[in-house]
C-alpha cells in the first residue's frame, strides 16, 4: 500500500497492473477506505465507451458529457478518480483518461488493468503474486473462519501456495475447497485446477467467480497471432530464456512476448538476460484452447526438436556446458510433449521426443521415464524405422532384466556391422552388472572383433565394457592399457565426455595399483564433468572421499561423500547411492561416530545396485558390525557378501574373508574376557594376513584394517607390576614410581580395575590418587590427566584406554602381578 500512496499523491495516470486474481480490487477498495473524499467507479463488465461515460458521470453525479465530467473533478475538492477494470475498454478508455486529465491537471486518476493504458507520465503500481509466506497467511485466515480449530501442514501448504503462483484469487478459492476435501486433495486435483476453483458466492462479481473467467478476460484481449504466440509459449518451460524461442521460427516473437508480458499474462525476471515465467493457471486455461488434434503439437514438436538435436550432439563436443544448461531448461517441456503425444497416439512425435531425451535423461533423470518410454517406441515402431534400433541399443545398456533385454532383438534387414558390435557391447555390460563376468568377457570380445577406430561409438564402448571386465577381475595392467587406449581415441576425437569419463576409470585404476598419479586423474575427470553437469563424476569423488578416509582424514572423506550424493540428487540419478553412503559409513567410523555409522551402512545395503558394489557393501558392513560387538550381525553380513563373491570372478573376492576376520578377532576378545585361550583366534588371522596378498584398493584397505585391528588386539607382550605398584615393565622398559606417591596408587587402581573389568573416571582415580584432598573440579582433572600422561609416557600409550565411561587397561592386554 505505501508504493500506491505515493503513486496516487501526485496528479496524472497511475495503474495497478496486474493479471487477473492478484488483488488489484481489493487495493483499491482499502484505499477506497482511507480516501472517503476519492470518487469510485466500477466498470466490470463494461466494454462500450458510452457506457463508460454514463459510469463515471454518475459516480461523479453530474450529466452524462465528457466535458461535463472534467468541468466537475476540476471544481470538486477530491483529486482522486478510482476505476476499477479498465482493460477491457482499451483504447477508448485510455483516450476518456486523457481527456479528463487535459481538463482537471490537478487531477489524479487510478486505474486497475491488466493491461498498460500507454499514456505519457503513465506511472505503474505491480500487482502479482504474494511473497509465499503471505500467501500461507491468506489461506489460513481463510480457514480460520471456514475450518476453525484445524491444524494444516505448513509445508503442504507452502507447495499449495507455490503450485497456485500465489494468486491471491486462486488462494482463496482453494482454501474454500479444503474443508470438503483436505489439503491433500486439493493438491492432488490441480491438474483440473480450472474446474476445481470454482466460487458461487452471490456477492462475487462474475471475474472473480472462477478461475477460467478470471484468465479469459486477459485472453479475450489478444490479437490473433498473440493468441497463437501465447498457444505455442505455454509448452516451453516455465521459465523460458528469448533464445528458447528459436524452436519457433515466428520472428514477431520477441514483440508478442513483450505484448504478453505487458498483458500480464507472462511475468518476467528483468536483467541482462531476461526470464520469463509462466502463470500455471494461464498455462492451464491456454492449454484448453489447443485440442489434441490441433496441428499446433505437431509444430510444437518439430520446434523443441530442432533446438534440442543439435544441443544433444554438442554433448561430446567442446561446447557442452551451454549445450547442457540449455538442455535441462528444455527437460521439462520436451517429457511434457512427449507424454501429450503418447496421450494422442502420435507415434512419430512420442518417438522423436523420447530419442531426443535418452542421452539427458541419461545423465540427468529420471532414469524410470526414460526406460519405461525407451520401452514404448520398441512396441510401437516397427524394426525397420530407424529411431528402432537406438532405443533397442540405450535399453540393453541400462535395463536390469536380462530376460527382457535378450528379447530385444533386430532384425536382419537392419542389422549392420556397427550396429552388431554395439549390440554385442551392450549385451556385454548388461551381463557385467549382473556379476555374470566370465560370460561379459566373452561376448565383449567378441563385440571387438572388425571394430576400428573410425567407427568411434563402437569402438569407445566395446574398449570401456573390455576395460571395466579387466579392472573387476584384476587384471589391472590390461585395464591400464584399455582405458589409455580408450583415452587417447576420445581426445582424438574431441569428444570431451568420453575423456573425462575413460580419465576417471584410468584413475580408478591407477589407484588400484597404488599409482601416485591416480588423484589426479581422478581430479581432472572431475573438473572436466562438472561442465557436463554429468552425475558420473560422483563416482570418482567418492574414489577421492576413500582416499580421505584410508589417508586418516575422515572429515575430509564425509565432506566428499555429502558432495558426491548432492550432484547425484540434481542430476535425479542416484545409481552410486549404496557407494557414497559406504564411504561415508566409513568417514563416520573414522570420527568414532560408530551409531551413525552403522545405520549409514544399512541404508547402504538397500541401495547397492551392481552385484559387485552389493557384495562389496556387505562385507564392510560386516567388519563394522564385528568391531562394534555384534557377533551374530556381522556373521549374517559376512555369509552374504561370501554368496555374491562365490560367484564372481571378481579382484575383491578376498574382501569377505578379510573382513570376516574381524570375527575372529571378536571372538578373541571375548574367549579373553571369559578366561579362554584368545590366541587360535588372533593365529587364524595372522595366517590369513600372511596368505592373502593385496591387490585392489578396497582389499589393500581391508588388509591394512585387519592389521591395525590384531596389533590393537595384541597389543604388547604384557606389563608386569609388583602388587604394591612400585614399578611397572612395559615392552623391556622399567619405570619406577616407588617415589611417585599419587600416581602409583592410581596405577593399582587402574591394575583393580582391569581386573573387574570396569572404567574409573576422573573423580574416582582424583580420589584414589589424592585421598582426602578437595581441590576445584578443574585442579582434580589435571592431577588426574598428569598421572594418565606420566603412565604414557612410561610407554603405556596403547595399552591406556579411555571412553565415555573412563580409563582403564585395555582388555587385550595382559598384567603379571609378582
Amino acid at each position: 500500500m505505501g508504493l500506491l500512496r505515493t503513486a496516487v499523491s501526485s496528479p496524472g495516470a497511475v495503474t495497478l497492473l496486474g493479471p487477473g486474481g492478484a488483488g488489484k480490487t481489493r487495493l483499491l477498495r482499502e484505499l477506497s477506505a482511507e480516501r472517503p473524499d476519492a470518487v469510485t467507479a466500477w466498470l466490470s463488465g463494461i466494454t462500450d465507451p458510452e457506457l463508460l461515460t454514463a459510469a463515471v458521470a454518475r459516480a461523479v453525479g453530474c450529466s452524462s458529457e465528457r466535458v461535463a465530467i472534467g468541468r466537475a473533478l476540476a471544481h470538486r475538492d477530491t483529486s482522486l478518480l478510482m476505476l476499477d477494470n479498465l482493460e477491457q475498454l482499451g483504447v477508448e478508455g485510455a483516450r476518456f483518461i486523457s481527456e479528463l486529465l487535459g481538463q482537471a491537471p490537478r487531477l489524479t486518476v487510478l486505474t486497475t488493468s491488466r493491461t498498460r493504458l500507454e499514456l505519457e507520465g503513465e506511472s505503474v503500481v505491480p500487482v502479482d503474486s504474494l511473497p509465499l509466506a503471505d500467501g500461507v497467511r491468506l489461506v489460513l485466515e481463510h480457514l480460520a473462519r471456514r475450518a476453525p480449530g484445524q491444524v494444516f501442514d505448513p509445508v503442504e501448504l507452502l507447495a499449495l501456495v507455490e503450485a497456485l503462483d500465489a494468486l491471491p484469487l486462486a488462494l482463496e478459492l482453494a482454501a474454500a475447497r479444503i474443508p470438503a476435501l483436505g489439503l491433500a486433495g486439493v493438491r492432488k486435483q490441480l491438474a483440473r485446477r480450472l474446474d476445481l476453483l470454482v466460487g458461487s458466492g452471490p456477492d462475487r462479481p462474475a471475474h472473480h467467480r472462477d478461475l477460467r473467467t478470471a484468465v479469459a478476460g486477459s485472453w479475450d484481449l489478444l490479437t490473433t497471432p498473440q493468441r497463437r504466440a501465447l498457444k505455442l509459449l505455454v509448452f516451453l518451460p516455465q521459465a523460458f530464456v528469448l533464445d528458447d524461442l528459436a524452436a519457433f521460427p515466428d520472428p514477431e516473437l520477441p514483440l508478442h512476448v513483450a505484448a504478453l508480458v505487458d498483458g500480464s499474462l507472462l511475468r518476467v525476471e528483468a536483467g541482462s538476460d531476461a526470464v520469463y515465467h509462466h502463470y500455471e493457471t494461464v498455462r492451464a486455461f491456454v492449454r484448453e484452447q489447443v485440442p489434441a488434434d490441433d496441428p499446433l503439437h505437431s509444430d510444437v514438436v518439430d520446434g523443441l526438436c530442432s533446438v534440442a538435436e543439435p544441443l544433444r550432439r554438442e554433448l561430446h563436443g567442446p561446447n557442452v556446458g551451454d549445450a547442457v544448461t540449455r538442455l535441462l531448461r528444455l527437460r521439462s517441456a520436451l517429457m511434457e510433449a512427449a507424454e501429450l503425444a503418447e496421450v494422442a497416439g502420435r507415434t512419430e512425435d512420442f518417438a522423436r521426443l523420447v530419442t531426443v531425451l535418452d542421452p539427458v535423461l541419461h545423465q540427468h533423470g529420471p532414469g524410470a521415464w526414460r526406460e519405461r518410454n525407451l520401452k514404448r517406441v520398441t512396441e510401437w515402431l516397427p524394426p525397420t524405422h530407424p529411431l528402432h534400433p537406438e532405443a533397442v541399443l540405450s535399453l540393453l545398456m541400462t535395463s536390469s532384466s536380462y530376460r527382457d533385454a535378450r528379447a530385444l532383438e533386430f532384425p536382419a534387414s537392419v542389422l549392420t556391422p556397427s550396429l552388431e558390435a554395439r549390440r554385442r557391447t551392450a549385451h556385454a555390460k548388461l551381463l557385467f552388472d549382473l556379476g555374470r563376468l566370465r560370460e561379459a568377457g566373452e561376448v565383449a570380445a567378441t563385440a571387438a572383433e572388425g571394430i576400428d577406430e573410425t567407427d568411434r561409438r563402437a569402438f569407445l564402448g566395446a574398449a570401456w565394457i573390455r576395460a571395466g571386465i579387466h579392472s573387476a577381475t584384476g587384471r589391472l595392467e590390461a585395464a591400464r592399457a584399455a582405458y589409455s587406449e580408450g583415452l587417447r581415441v576420445a581426445r582424438d576425437a574431441q569428444s570431451h565426455i568420453d575423456e573425462a569419463l575413460f580419465l576417471g576409470q584410468l584413475g580408478s585404476v591407477l589407484l588400484d595399483l597404488g599409482d601416485d598419479d591416480a588423484p589426479r586423474a581422478l581430479l581432472a575427470s572431475v573438473s572436466l564433468l562438472e561442465r557436463h553437469q554429468d552425475f558420473r563424476r560422483a563416482l570418482w569423488m567418492l574414489r577421492l572421499g576413500e582416499l580421505h578416509v584410508d589417508g586418516g582424514r575422515p572429515a575430509e572423506g564425509l565432506a566428499m561423500a555429502d558432495a558426491s550424493l548432492e550432484v547425484m540428487r540434481n542430476a535425479g540419478q542416484l545409481r552410486f547411492e549404496g557407494y557414497a553412503l559406504a564411504v561415508r559409513a566409513r568417514a563416520l567410523e573414522g570420527s568414532s561416530r560408530v551409531t551413525e555409522a552403522l545405520d549409514c551402512w544399512e541404508r547402504s545395503r538397500d541401495r547397492g545396485g551392481h552385484a559387485i558394489l552389493g557384495g562389496t557393501i556387505e562385507s564392510w558392513y560386516g567388519r563394522a558390525l564385528a568391531d562394534a560387538g555384534h557377533a551374530d550381525a556381522a556373521r549374517a553380513a559376512i555369509g552374504r557378501s561370501r554368496a555374491v563373491f562365490s560367484h564372481l570372478d571378481s579382484k575383491l573376492a578376498p574382501l569377505p574373508e578379510l573382513c570376516g576376520a574381524h570375527v575372529d578377532l571378536l571372538e578373541a576378545r571375548l574367549a579373553e574376557a571369559q578366561g579362554s585361550d584368545p590366541e587360535p583366534a588372533r593365529a587364524r588371522v595372522q595366517q590369513l594376513l600372511q596368505r592373502l596378498v593385496p591387490g585392489a584398493h578396497e582389499v589393500r584397505a581391508a588388509h591394512h584394517r585387519l592389521a591395525d585391528t590384531l596389533a590393537r588386539d595384541r597389543g604388547p607382550d604384557g606389563i608386569t607390576t609388583p602388587a604394591d605398584g612400585a614399578w611397572l615393565q612395559f615392552d623391556g622398559v622399567r619405570t619406577d614410581l616407588s617415589t611417585r606417591h599419587a600416581i602409583r596408587r592410581v596405577w593399582n587402581a587402574l591394575v583393580a580395575a582391569h581386573a573387574a573389568q570396569r572404567h574409573l573416571g576422573v573423580e574416582a582415580l582424583f580420589e584414589v590418587g589424592w585421598p582426602g584432598e578437595r581441590a576445584h573440579p578443574d585442579a582434580a582433572r589435571d592431577r588426574v590427566y598428569h598421572a594418565i600422561g606420566t603412565l604414557r609416557r612410561a610407554g603405556l600409550q596403547e595399552a591406556l584406554a579411555r571412553t565415555e565411561a573412563g580409563w582403564s587397561v585395555q582388555p587385550g592386554v595382559s598384567i603379571r602381578i609378582v
